[in-house]
């Protein structure tokens, strides 16, 4: 079950972003989560891992125990309105909205 899902990030062109999700068995121990992230305008899910890149994305980190934290480095306006979500044993998150804010849209 996920009993805290990512929420929406808005991030500036260039800087780093952090999405958290957690979740639990059915005895309330935390369990281990997975990422995956959907391009804006694509029906594919990419699932992620440390050190891959994504295009607009220059590095993914995946980190904590288990697994609850998702950064984003480098942000680039390519990875706007893409979506966020993490998964567990038989549960999904609803899906986090990423906005990518350039220079000319603040």
């Amino acid at each position: 079950m996920i009993t805290n899902p990512p929420q929406n990030a808005a991030v500036a062109e260039g800087d780093d972003t952090t999405f958290n999700c957690t979740a639990e068995d059915n005895t309330g121990s935390p369990v281990t989560v997975g990422w995956q992230f959907t391009p804006s305008g694509s029906s594919s899910q990419v699932g992620l891992n440390n050190g891959i890149t994504l295009t607009g994305i220059e590095m993914v980190t995946v980190s904590g125990v288990p697994r609850t934290t998702l950064t984003f480095s480098g942000v680039r306006r390519e990875a706007d309105g893409g979506t966020v979500v993490c998964v567990a044993t038989g549960a999904r998150s609803t899906p986090a909205l990423l906005t990518v804010q350039c220079e000319y849209d603040l």
